[in-house]
């Protein structure tokens, strides 16, 4: 990923962005986002994320986002969120919001085209 890359997925040039390449045949993680409309402080890249602190401009309020691409097996999901929990508990106040796919349902029902072997508690481990 480079600049020319991001910019012809984002239709112009105000933007900014921060990717981490693909782990085996899982994809990679992308974030881009409207330069003019928020500032980036503070970028930490995971395995399994990115967490991206800045200030909404418009509204000058901080907040961090962070997007997830969740391992599939239990204890790496276990390990993540722990390492996600510890991030979120030495970087501070401001709104946070977890996005992405975390490979896990809250409710069966939510599940489509795959076996319904999910257990339906990994959702609680990760409110907990």
């Amino acid at each position: 990923m480079d600049q020319s890359m991001a910019k012809s997925l984002w239709g112009d040039s105000n933007l900014d962005w921060v990717a981490i390449p693909s782990i085996g045949r899982s994809g990679g993680i992308l974030c881009i986002w409207r330069k003019s409309s928020f500032s980036r402080c503070n970028v930490v890249q995971g395995n399994n994320f990115i967490l991206i602190q800045g200030v909404w401009i418009s509204d000058f309020f901080i907040c961090s986002i962070v997007t997830v691409y969740s391992p599939c097996g239990l204890a790496k999901k276990i390990s993540l969120w722990e390492e996600l929990r510890a991030l979120k508990f030495s970087l501070g106040s401001g709104l946070w919001d977890f996005l992405g796919d975390f490979n896990v349902v809250r409710d069966l029902s939510e599940r489509r085209g795959v076996s319904s072997t999910t257990r339906p508690s990994e959702a609680s481990l990760f409110d907990d």
